[in-house]
């Protein structure tokens, strides 16, 4: 795999671009013509052609200097990765993100409170709530100084659905009913309608069964009474999620009720295919009343209806809901058969992923070489590592899956002889996906030295000493973390780390990087072997890697040998101290970062270790963290 990247990454370097959008010849047409094209196309196109077009016009905006049609260009990138890219959530980020760094830059507040209204989904989408809605209240603000009431309304529902999904019910219904009231006195009541979805979420939150309810069928109401044509669909919904309030009430007669209307309404609406999507619900209630034989049909019509539209995640937790089916009919070979499904499925899913970030790598390089400069390269890679971390979280939580499924086997040894050899196949499985890890492990690795490897091929034609210094602390970056994923594959523990070794390990790399030799600065490690998770030891090593930078950089500028400590102790079961030590000029040596860049870095990591952050300067510099260690997501 690794080979047959790199031969794709310099094809895509060598190879005109017209062959990768041989249907339109977009290099001869006007930047607002391709711009037009790409607006046409954004929600029908889901082949590279798109992404490699999008590149290209915003390269020519930024060249051309036209702000305004970059962020067109960056806003059609994010709409394309957000539909069509395999996980490409990530990307959408970015690309928003650039959209509301230019219309801030050029203080339009209209389209700056429509971008950080985009924004604000893809924070949504990556669970990152606070960060959402920091944007929606930005969003909010402007809108009520631009006195523009269909954005008001819109925020108080964003905010509504952020607050829910933060399980804080109370706001939630604060800004849901607003939201319902703006959209009523707008003239909308269809939108205010589709509101009461997540307002009587939050009720459930609140565990106030009657009021979610009373909202659902408001919202019923609402959408029999004004709704048109066009709404049909949530009409469904409406009906779907009523019948789920009274699931919660365990009032199963009047949920089955509102769950075959829905079936009878899609039948009319779109025939089976639409029935087909609908009928979990129905299913999953049939199950709960142990009707598991009526609910298994329904349940696999859903799982056809997804195969069809490549729902990988539908399809994850269908082929679970179908493995419980057969358990409690008491066909544990069927229900077996499932689980295998079921976590194969998964598994598919991280390698799909792999293997999409891995083609997505190529034609991002390929087209920064021609548009970007140094810095916006810097920013994709920064932004690969925030990918990296998001699969490190995912590997671990398949292998806490997949420990769960063991173990609910496990716990059926004694029913039978049968059951004690499909166990022994579990067993077997388990240790498959064990090496699947480790190869996934091996993958990010690689993956890793590659950025790091293309860095430093891309120094070599680089004149600016200074742009040559950020590429090889870029690079440092990169190589403390393939250490980590080199430590997992090596080692029998897939979710820790020893660190004295991992210290060992990076301070050769770095003595190395800089041309320095063992005998004349010499990093010492008074410290006990120690492990971390994978999600404290990854920003540990990057704020050990900026602090030894700056030691090497700028500690011995005037001496001609040196010593630097490193260590990390447990102060108690839930704090860490971790010191890092140099007797060079304690004027200059031993600072928090290298660059602004590197300042911040740190500050992040820190905040992200919940830290607290000290430093000496007494023959020499001393720098020491406190810090919590954290748990995997």
């Amino acid at each position: 795999m690794k080979n047959h990247w790199l031969t794709g990454l310099f094809m895509a370097l060598l190879i005109p671009n017209t062959f990768i959008a041989q249907s339109y010849d977009y290099q001869n047409q006007p930047l607002d013509s391709v711009l037009a094209w790409l607006g046409r196309e954004v929600y029908q196109n889901n082949t590279p052609a798109f992404q490699q077009i999008a590149w290209y016009a915003a390269g020519q905006a930024q060249q051309s200097g036209e702000p305004q049609k970059l962020a067109t260009a960056h806003q059609y990138l994010g709409t394309w990765h957000y539909y069509h890219g395999l996980f490409g959530t990530d990307s959408a980020f970015f690309h928003d993100q650039k959209v509301v760094d230019i219309y801030a830059e050029l203080n339009d507040q209209p389209q700056l409170a429509k971008a950080l209204d985009r924004l604000s989904t893809d924070h949504i989408n990556l669970a990152q709530y606070p960060e959402a809605l920091q944007c929606i209240f930005q969003s909010l603000e402007i809108f009520e100084q631009l006195g523009d009431e269909q954005g008001v309304a819109d925020a108080y529902h964003n905010l509504c659905t952020i607050y829910k999904l933060m399980e804080e019910p109370d706001n939630a219904v604060n800004y849901g009913t607003q939201a319902v009231r703006k959209f009523l006195e707008l003239e909308q009541p269809v939108s205010a309608a589709i509101v009461h979805f997540n307002l009587s979420k939050a009720y459930l939150q609140k565990q106030d069964l009657d009021k979610a309810l009373e909202s659902m069928q408001a919202s019923v109401d609402l959408i029999e009474e004004h709704g048109e044509a066009r709404d049909k669909y949530a009409m469904l919904r409406a009906y779907t999620f009523r019948g789920e309030v009274y699931q919660e009430m365990n009032n199963y007669d009047a949920a089955q009720k509102d769950f075959e209307y829905v079936l009878e309404k899609a039948r009319e609406f779109g025939g089976q295919n639409l029935v087909d999507g609908y009928s979990s619900s129905l299913g999953n209630l049939l199950r709960l009343k142990g009707q598991y034989a009526e609910a298994l049909p329904l349940i696999m019509a859903t799982l056809e209806h997804s195969k069809a539209y490549m729902n990988h995640a539908d399809l994850w937790e269908q082929y679970q809901t179908i493995k419980e089916c057969y358990q409690g009919m008491g066909e544990y070979e069927k229900s077996l058969e499932y689980a295998d499904m079921a976590m194969a499925e998964r598994d598919s899913m991280l390698l799909d992923r792999i293997t999409n970030l891995e083609s997505e790598l190529e034609v991002k390089y390929a087209t920064e070489q021609k548009n970007t400069t140094i810095a916006e390269q810097q920013q994709r890679i920064s932004q690969q590592q925030k990918i990296q971390l998001l699969f490190i979280g995912l590997f671990i939580l398949t292998a806490v899956l997949l420990g769960v499924v063991y173990s609910n086997y496990r716990s059926k040894q004694k029913i039978n002889q049968q059951l004690q050899q499909l166990n022994r196949q579990i067993n077997k499985k388990a240790d498959e996906n064990a090496l699947l890890l480790k190869e996934i492990h091996h993958r990010v690795k690689n993956n890793l030295q590659v950025i790091s490897s293309l860095l430093s091929l891309h120094s070599e034609n680089v004149q600016d000493p200074e742009a040559v210094e950020v590429m090889l602390e870029s690079q440092n970056r990169v190589r403390s973390m393939g250490l980590i994923h080199q430590k997992l594959y090596q080692g029998d523990d897939l979710a820790a780390i020893e660190m004295k070794d991992y210290f060992q390990d990076l301070g050769e790399s770095m003595l190395d990087s800089f041309g320095l030799e063992d005998e004349k600065i010499q990093i010492k490690y008074p410290m006990d072997k120690i492990e971390l998770d994978v999600d404290t030891a990854i920003p540990v090593g990057l704020i050990v890697n900026e602090l030894l930078t700056n030691s090497l950089k700028h500690a011995f500028r005037n001496k001609q040998d040196g010593e630097i400590e490193i260590s990390l102790q447990a102060k108690d079961e839930e704090q860490y101290v971790l010191r890092v030590k140099d007797n060079g000029q304690a004027s200059t040596g031993g600072s928090t970062a290298s660059s602004g860049f590197g300042t911040q870095l740190v500050q992040l990591l820190v905040h992200q270790l919940d830290g607290h952050f000290e430093k000496k300067q007494k023959a020499g510099t001393e720098i020491i963290l406190e810090f919590k260690p954290q748990s995997a997501a």
